[in-house]
C-alpha cells in the first residue's frame, strides 16, 4: 500500500474512533437536542455520516477497480451486505410499530411496513429493468 494511501487509512480509522468516543456519552434526550439553531443534533449528525459513508465506499468501489465491470461486482457486493445487515435489523422491529407512521426521517408518513415493501419492491423494479435490457425472463415466484 502506498504511504500516504496508508496514512490517509490511518486517519480515517482514528477520525472513526473519535467520532464513536464523542458519541459514547450522549443521554437519549441529547441525541435530538441541537447546540444552537440551525446547527445539526447529534441524531441528524450521525444519520449525515451513515449516509454518507455509503455514498464514500461506492467511489471507492469505482476508484480502486481496474475496470467498470469489477466496480460493478464490487458494488453489487456493498449493496447485498448492506440489504443483510438491514434485515437484521428488521428482525428486531417491534410488531406494534410496524403501522405507526412518523418513525422515519424524512418519509413521515411512512411506517415500518411500507419501508420494508419498499425495500422489496425497489430491488425488484431494478431487476426487472435489467431482465427488459437483456431480455431475459423474470425468475419464477419465490415462496
Amino acid at each position: 500500500m502506498d504511504a500516504s494511501i496508508a496514512e490517509q487509512r490511518r486517519r480515517a480509522l482514528a477520525a472513526a474512533d473519535e467520532v464513536v468516543r464523542a458519541f459514547a456519552d450522549l443521554s437519549p434526550d441529547e441525541v435530538h437536542r441541537r447546540p444552537a439553531p440551525g446547527e445539526w443534533s447529534p441524531w441528524e449528525m450521525v444519520y449525515h455520516l451513515a449516509s454518507a459513508e455509503v455514498w464514500w465506499v461506492a467511489k471507492l468501489c469505482e476508484a480502486t477497480a481496474p475496470d467498470r465491470h469489477v466496480a460493478t461486482a464490487r458494488l453489487l457486493d456493498l449493496w447485498r451486505t448492506l440489504r443483510t445487515a438491514a434485515f437484521e435489523y428488521a428482525g428486531e422491529l417491534d410488531p406494534g410499530r410496524l403501522d405507526q407512521p412518523g418513525q422515519l426521517t424524512g418519509v413521515p408518513d411512512w411506517t415500518p411496513r411500507i419501508l420494508l415493501e419498499s425495500f422489496v419492491t425497489h430491488a425488484q423494479e431494478h431487476a426487472q429493468q435489467l431482465r427488459d435490457c437483456h431480455g431475459a425472463a423474470a425468475p419464477p415466484e419465490q415462496t
